[in-house]
C-alpha cells in the first residue's frame, strides 16, 4: 500500500513539474516574437544611418546639377514649395544631415498611450501593432541610454514608426541652422519624411509609375540603389534614341 502511495505521489510531482515546465515554455513563447522581432530589427539593411548619408548626395547631386525636378509623387503645390525652399549649398546640406541624425540618434521614443493614438503623429504614423511598437521604443530607447546610435544599428522599419513622433518634435523645436530659415529646414525633414514613407520594397509598381524615377530607392534598397540608376539610364538612353528617330525621320521628309 505504502509503494502505491509513493508511486502515485511520484505521478502527482511528475505532474505538478510538467505543468510547471509547460507553464515556463508558454511564458517562454510569448516572449520570443519580441525576440524574433528585435533580431529582425537590428539585422535590416540598410541602416538608417546610410538613408540620411544616401539623402545627403541625393540633394548634393541635385544642387551640383542645378536640376530642381523633384522625382517624388507630389502635388504641384508641394513640389513648387519644395522648389522654393530647396537648399543647395552643400555646407548647410552637411549641417541638416548632422541635425537631423543628431535628432534621431538622441529621441528617447514615448510609451504608446491611450492619448497617442489620437495625436496628429499617431494619425501620420504607418500602423504598427503594439508589439513591434513596443519592441523598436525598448531597442531604440536602450541605443540611447546606452550613447549607443540607434541609426547604426536600425534600420527602415524602425525609423517608419519613430520618425513621425520625431517630426512632430522638429516642427516644434526645430534646430537653428544660420544661414537658413526655419521653412527650409523643416522642408529637409519632411522630404526625407516622404522619402521614408513612398518607399515600396519589390518591383510591384502602379500602372505607368514603373517610367518614373524613384529616389526613394536611392535611400533604402540593400543595392544602394544601384538597380534604380541603371534603370533610369536605361530610360534616358530609350528617350535620346526616340529623339533621334524623329529627328532622322523629320530629315528624311520632302
Amino acid at each position: 500500500g505504502e509503494r502505491n502511495d509513493h508511486t502515485a505521489s511520484l505521478r502527482s510531482q511528475d505532474m505538478s513539474d510538467f505543468h510547471t515546465i509547460a507553464a515556463n515554455a508558454s511564458s517562454n513563447a510569448m516572449n520570443n516574437p519580441a525576440e524574433a522581432l528585435a533580431k529582425v530589427l537590428t539585422s535590416e539593411t540598410p541602416k538608417i544611418d546610410s538613408g540620411v548619408k544616401s539623402y545627403l548626395s541625393l540633394l548634393a547631386a541635385r544642387g551640383v546639377t542645378h536640376n530642381s525636378s523633384n522625382n517624388i509623387v507630389l502635388s504641384s503645390a508641394e513640389t513648387r514649395r519644395n522648389e522654393t525652399l530647396a537648399i543647395a549649398d552643400p555646407v548647410l546640406l552637411l549641417k541638416c544631415t548632422r541635425a537631423l541624425l543628431g535628432a534621431i540618434n538622441s529621441f528617447n521614443v514615448p510609451e504608446r498611450g491611450a492619448s497617442d493614438k489620437s495625436s496628429t503623429g499617431m494619425q501620420e504614423q504607418e500602423q504598427s501593432s503594439d508589439l513591434e511598437y513596443n519592441v523598436i521604443r525598448i531597442l531604440w530607447n536602450n541605443f540611447v541610454t546606452q550613447r549607443q546610435k540607434p541609426s547604426k544599428f536600425l534600420g527602415r522599419t524602425s525609423l517608419l514608426v519613430v520618425f513621425p513622433i520625431l517630426l512632430q518634435e522638429l516642427r516644434t523645436n526645430v534646430p537653428k541652422i544660420p544661414g537658413l530659415s526655419d521653412d527650409q529646414i523643416i522642408n529637409f525633414f519632411e522630404v526625407f519624411s516622404q522619402l521614408l514613407r513612398s518607399y515600396s520594397e519589390g518591383d510591384e509598381t502602379k500602372d505607368g509609375e514603373g517610367n518614373k524615377d524613384d529616389d526613394s530607392k536611392l535611400l533604402w534598397c540593400t543595392d544602394g540603389g544601384a538597380d534604380e540608376l541603371s534603370r533610369r539610364r536605361a530610360r534616358r538612353k530609350d528617350a535620346a534614341d526616340k529623339r533621334k528617330e524623329y529627328m532622322v525621320a523629320d530629315d528624311e521628309q520632302p
